[in-house]
């Protein structure tokens, strides 16, 4: 199953326009979020992951605000 925004022009939108039992072959459809500001992050469950790698590169450059220390993130 697969959510689709119909105002988006990606690749979910695409795959809401093809025929059932049709093959598709998908390349370079991988991108990089990037935080370039200032910004809070709520995520669970399966929504975490993207944010994952941006809360590794943040706490990389000690640029993560926490309630204790930068050794009291997990992730």
């Amino acid at each position: 199953m697969i959510k689709i925004y119909k105002e988006h022009q990606g690749v979910p939108n695409m795959l809401g326009r093809i025929n059932a039992r049709k093959e598709s072959i998908i390349y370079d459809v991988w991108t990089t979020i990037e935080c370039k500001e200032p910004r809070g992050f709520i995520a669970g469950g399966a929504h975490i992951t993207p944010f994952i790698s941006i809360f590794r590169n943040l706490c990389t450059i000690k640029s993560v605000s926490a309630n204790a220390s930068y050794t009291s993130i997990k992730l």
